[in-house]
């Protein structure tokens, strides 16, 4: 028997008609009221009060403005003013304050501040004032006195890098972790004490989540609010028709069961494709259309970082079967000619994309949509977004899980969702592909990224199981000039099984989201004492300078010499400069 079309998204879930009894509707608030809101991952729960804010608040970076000036690290500027770089060529767009370059040729470092989460303001919202580099509030010396305390009895207070992962918490996190027993493993070779202590805060982060395997309508939703298993049962026997309305109508507010009875007391208005099979089981039914990539078939498309483009190809081929009528618009992160070193088809495809009605775009940031003049005129118009494998590049000497850089991907998730809330459609849907146990860009940074944002989390399917997973994949970076994933390949030490799609809807409120909670880099005095430097360019944590890894540098002369003082100083400088572009909202990878 052929299989029910299915399709369709939250926006365009039918409006049902009364069957026989007119439902009971739901209490209207009184004018001039906001309605209460269903608590979203990452929000406080309703009735519970927030934790006192610390003395300096947080910082908000913005994507709006000029890039960052480039700070004075040469040998001269260091020699006659016995600074790396004074704080009259720092020049960055975070609000309110900001760190300013201080010390001396011996003791380079930036003021002290602490290193909570900061808040990232949508691109779309008001340009902030540009703010003097000497800007600040309060002391820069002070931090929570629970960082002080788990130093001292981890013997760890002069450990730099598990400072600023202590500073980098949340207030209650701090708190849960000095009431448990945990202490990181001085005789662990694999991970240092400050990538344990990380580690410590991401698992228990995680544990109060969904997980980050497979999940379908119904265990999102049960995550969501908290249901209870009864409730899950019920849901679970529901039809088609019934599950729909219930994943539409619960807000949190009314019981699930009211909410069911409504459900079962309506009936479908037909002619759309999520009305079709209204009595087929429910989650089976609602979990094939995820898979099948039915969605708006009049929205736009836009696909994200697809750097060989194969992925949009795929896709433009998939749309134009189902008769679609939206354009896509394909773009990559690397320009043209980077393309065409990397790639020798990427000519072939580009003019394929074009002969399939789908325009490419080159030079595309994720994090920057609505500062690139060429999506003016977009906004809410992508039904379908893409962003496959997210990555905020590589750097050099560093795994994706040390703590000094992985702020950068957790970041590059906030960054990319805030980014979307002005082009997507409300109920469009926004997929995002990853490996479950990636340590870059991990799951729960993607679901919590997307949850403050209001993107909804839908369900979680195996990457194998979707129809849009037969493209050939590559790394999006120089390493695919050398080597090629072949087909549907996974990426290097993650397994295929694992490999997941995240699928969000749009569900904006009205109510302003949240601030998204950016990530602050270490100061450039801490990757100063925490790090090694070689004459090539090469910088690593300074546990790794004797691995394997990091066995042709830090020679004793050489091309390969290992730096100490002005020289490893300007290297380390160069090294904070990108970050310091990164937290301003450029993504790199």
């Amino acid at each position: 028997m052929a299989a029910p079309a299915v399709g369709g998204s939250p926006a365009s879930w039918p409006k049902w008609r009364p069957a026989a009894t007119v439902p009971p509707r739901v209490p209207v608030p009184p004018r001039g009221t906001v309605p209460p809101r269903v608590p979203q991952l990452g929000q406080r729960p309703k009735g519970t009060v927030a934790p006192p804010p610390r003395e300096l608040g947080p910082i908000v970076a913005t994507s709006k403005g000029p890039p960052p000036r480039e700070l004075a690290t040469s040998k001269a500027h260091v020699a006659a003013n016995g600074v790396l770089a004074s704080s009259a060529k720092t020049s960055l767009w975070l609000a309110p304050i900001r760190p300013k370059f201080s010390g001396t040729s011996e003791n380079v470092s930036f003021n002290k501040r602490p290193f909570g989460e900061v808040s990232g303001k949508a691109a779309q919202g008001p340009p902030l004032k540009r703010l003097s580099s000497t800007a600040s509030t309060g002391s820069m010396n002070e931090e929570p006195p629970e960082v002080e305390e788990l130093l001292r009895r981890w013997g760890l207070k002069d450990d730099v890098a598990a400072r600023y992962v202590l500073r980098t918490a949340t207030a209650s996190e701090l708190q849960e972790m000095l009431n448990s027993a945990f202490g990181p493993d001085p005789s662990d070779e694999r991970r240092s004490s400050a990538e344990q202590i990380n580690n410590q805060f991401i698992q228990r982060r995680e544990k109060r989540g969904a997980g980050g395997g497979a999940l379908d309508v119904v265990d999102t939703l049960k995550h969501r609010l908290q249901l209870s298993q009864e409730d899950v049962s019920l849901l679970r026997s529901l039809s088609h028709k019934d599950l729909r309305h219930v994943l539409r109508a619960a807000d949190g507010y009314r019981s699930i069961r009211d909410v069911v009875a409504e459900a079962r007391s309506l009936i479908p208005v037909r002619g759309k494709a999520a009305d079709a099979a209204p009595h087929a089981p429910g989650v089976s039914t609602m979990g094939r259309y995820l898979r099948l990539d039915v969605t708006d078939p009049t929205a736009d498309a836009l696909v994200l970082g697809d750097a060989n483009l194969s992925f949009s190809l795929l896709l433009a081929k998939h749309r134009k079967a189902l008769g679609f009528t939206g354009r896509i618009i394909a773009t990559t992160f690397e320009s043209l000619d980077q393309l065409q070193e990397r790639y020798e088809e990427i000519n072939e495809t580009i003019e394929e994309l074009g002969g399939l009605l789908a325009e490419v775009w080159h030079g595309v940031d994720c994090t920057r949509l609505a500062v690139d003049s060429r999506f003016q005129g977009f906004e809410e118009r992508f039904g379908a977004v893409y962003y496959n494998f997210p990555h905020a590049g590589a750097v050099r000497g560093f795994f994706d899980a040390h703590p000094f850089v992985r702020w950068r991907h957790e970041n590059l998730m906030h960054f990319f969702f805030r980014a979307l809330r002005a082009f997507t459609k409300p109920g469009g849907f926004v997929k995002v592909s990853s490996n479950s146990g990636a340590t870059g860009v991990r799951y729960s940074d993607i679901i919590s990224a997307a949850e403050i944002n209001e993107f909804m989390h839908l369900e979680t399917v195996p990457f194998q199981e979707w129809e849009l997973r037969r493209y050939n994949r590559s790394f999006g970076d120089k390493r695919d000039q050398k080597k090629r994933l072949a087909g549907e390949s996974s990426y290097t030490a993650q397994r295929a099984d694992k490999d997941m799609v995240y699928a969000f809807s749009y569900t904006p409120s009205g109510v302003q989201p949240p601030r998204a909670p950016i990530k602050r880099p270490p100061a450039c005095s801490d990757l100063l004492a925490a790090t090694c430097a070689c004459k090539c360019g090469f910088i690593c944590p300074t546990q790794m300078s004797d691995k394997a890894t990091a066995k042709f540098h830090f020679k004793s002369s050489g091309p390969h010499e290992n730096l100490e003082g002005q020289d490893k100083q300007l290297a380390v400088a160069e090294l904070y400069k990108r970050f310091l572009s990164e937290i301003s909202g450029r993504h790199v990878g």
